[in-house]
């Protein structure tokens, strides 16, 4: 027999400690199994971190950890594999877009050269209308036209709903003596 089994086998005819007795009375009342056995509980405490230290629970460990490592190797490889595709979708997304704006530049500069804009139809205004009417209806003409250059400013800037800090107070640098020197320090 090997030396640790020989100190295991004392360890089987050592009699429980006290604390053996209390842990295992403990166990069961915190956990409601009435089967706990004195003698295990004592086998258990002393004997935990030589099987820790155990070359078969080493060997387990390491595939444990061998086995993390490759699914942790998988999911790195699936993540960069859609990566890669978003990457791809991204540019495919971006040569149609410049391709599509490209065409719609030919056919506007086509368009261009080839149609002349519709002339306006000439306004009829009345006759004898009053000077009223007319301010009137510039008011009006000038209050549209400055509510869409609101709504044209509030969509292309929006607005920002949190609060600024007040500006932090300049700190002023203390002054130093004219016959300050080393001796001062300490």
């Amino acid at each position: 027999m090997s030396e640790d089994n020989s100190r295991f086998e004392k360890l089987v005819d050592k009699d429980p400690s006290d604390l053996h007795e209390r842990f295992a009375e403990w166990i069961a009342d915190k956990t409601g199994y009435e089967d706990v056995d004195v003698k295990s509980v004592q086998m258990a405490c002393a004997l935990r971190i030589e099987f820790q230290k155990s070359p078969e629970n080493q060997e387990v460990l390491a595939e444990k950890r061998a086995a993390a490592e490759e699914a942790e190797a998988k999911r790195e490889e699936r993540r960069e594999a859609r990566e890669q595709k978003k990457r791809e979708e991204a540019e495919a997304k971006a040569k149609k877009a410049a391709t599509k704006s490209k065409k719609a530049e030919e056919t506007e500069d086509e368009g261009d050269e080839a149609e002349e804009p519709p002339a306006k139809p000439a306004t009829r205004r009345r006759r004898g209308g009053t000077a009223a009417t007319t301010a009137a209806t510039k008011k009006v003409a000038a209050k549209a036209e400055a509510e869409e250059d609101e709504a044209e400013e509030s969509a292309t800037k929006p607005v920002s709903r949190r609060r600024r800090r007040p500006a932090a107070a300049k700190a002023k640098p203390a002054p130093v003596e004219d016959d300050f020197d080393e001796d001062d320090l300490g």
